[in-house]
């Protein structure tokens, strides 16, 4: 099995319901790296948020350290994030899987949340459709721009997350055989991702993903993504990319809102 190369500071991006934090925790189990929740840092138990000045705060912290991994798309601050950052995991799945992943998490509790949702805001539900036409074109101008030794790894779907996860492992495995010096046939030191992962996957659902599929009721939805953009182009992001939208809803805000 192919290895890869673990992250010392990794982003993990994409829309709600997509699998994030169930990828970052398993990236933190496997490399031992910190994890940041962004959701932690900007929300309250209370269900409103810090200022901006707060999060802008904490954040400078949490970027200062030598390695870690976080969670959150936050698109006003996700440019100072990149400057730091060596590998970006995207998660860019069709809106029907992101509203399954969305449901499947109702009533359960959460290190990602400091609250438990009872049920699916249908504000928040309607935020996940419109993702790939509002938020995921900003998302894609930042990533494009993002500086040239920082890796963009893409997931379509969670096999292939489950796959890279894979690999990851058994890129650990090795190196631990290879420090105490074992043999290893066929075996290679370190390994290298792609910018773009691609596994022929799309037949296979991890274990969570039915998990998830088997008890979350939601409304269809459409699962059609604009075109990406490949991850070698450098582009300049967009002027709306730091903007607040005035238009995002309020209550169950999770992602919705961005600082």
């Amino acid at each position: 099995m192919d290895t890869a190369t673990p992250p010392a500071r990794a982003l993990v991006v994409g829309s709600p319901g997509a699998g994030k934090s169930t990828f970052a925790r398993a990236m933190r189990d496997a490399c031992g790296l910190p994890l940041i929740y962004l959701d932690m840092i900007w929300h309250t138990p209370d269900k409103a948020n810090v200022t901006c000045e707060q999060f802008d705060r904490r954040l400078t912290r949490e970027l200062a350290r030598d390695r870690w991994i976080i969670d959150g798309n936050y698109l006003r601050t996700l440019e100072r994030r990149l400057e730091r950052t060596d590998t970006v995991f995207l998660f860019d799945l069709p809106v029907d899987i992101c509203l399954a992943g969305a449901a499947a998490r109702i009533s359960q509790p959460r290190e990602d949340l400091p609250w438990v949702e009872h049920e699916l805001d249908p504000e928040f539900a309607d935020y996940i459709r419109r993702f790939p036409t509002e938020q995921r074109p900003q998302l894609m101008d930042l990533l494009a721009a993002r500086p040239s030794a920082c890796r963009l790894v893409t997931f379509r779907t969670h096999a292939e997350a489950d796959a890279y996860l894979a690999r990851l492992r058994a890129g650990d495995d090795e190196r631990t055989r290879t420090a105490q010096g074992a043999f290893i046939p066929g075996g290679r030191r370190g390994g290298h991702v792609d910018d773009s992962v691609r596994v022929n996957g799309d037949s296979y659902c991890s274990v969570s993903m039915a998990r998830m599929l088997g008890i979350a009721q939601v409304a269809a939805a459409s699962s059609t993504m604009a075109t990406p953009v490949p991850a070698n182009h450098r582009g300049a992001p967009t002027a709306s990319a730091n903007r607040l939208d005035a238009a995002r809803p309020t209550g169950m805000a999770q992602d919705m809102i961005a600082p």
